[in-house]
């Protein structure tokens, strides 16, 4: 429930608070932690009490929201990155 309201989320405002730019790791990169969208995912089973995971993202265009990877917080991003990130 969690990684779906913050795709959700990401899909309603790309830049919405809590969204980086990631220079350092490649251009037009970003993330998004989930633990920015944890208010807005509670159901009647709960809610995730230390989300530990962020959404790796680029904008291709106006209007598409590319995502390349969900990882745990403690990985190191910038093994995880495409090599080359897909552009249309």
């Amino acid at each position: 429930m969690l990684l779906a309201q913050a795709l959700r989320d990401l899909s309603e405002n790309p830049l919405r608070p809590g969204s980086l730019k990631r220079p350092e790791i490649g251009p037009d990169l970003l993330t998004y932690h989930i633990s920015f969208s944890k208010n807005r995912s509670r159901s009647t089973y709960g809610a995730v009490r230390t989300p530990r995971h962020l959404i790796l993202y680029m904008l291709e265009g106006d209007s598409i929201l590319a995502i390349l990877r969900v990882l745990h917080d403690g990985m190191d991003i910038r093994r995880h990155v495409p090599t080359t990130p897909r552009r249309r």
